[in-house]
């Protein structure tokens, strides 16, 4: 999987649960910018994801935010 994917996939699971999503470049990582209204968190990603592991932790932190910005 390229870093590339992994961001297509985190911004599809995002927008579902209602989020926008934005990407930064931070050196050797790639930041996402979760938002809901004027509530922000970032996510960081690995420009280089090695395998099928890191795509699902991803999701999960995706869907962990998505409920902290919806109760809070």
């Amino acid at each position: 999987m390229t870093g590339r994917e992994l961001q297509q996939k985190v911004k599809a699971e995002a927008e579902r649960l209602g989020l926008d999503c934005d990407f930064e470049r931070r050196s050797k990582h790639i930041r996402a910018v979760l938002r809901r209204g004027s509530r922000q968190e970032f996510l960081s990603l690995s420009g280089t994801p090695s395998d099928h592991m890191a795509l699902q932790a991803s999701i999960s932190r995706v869907r962990r935010i998505a409920r902290e910005l919806t109760t809070a």
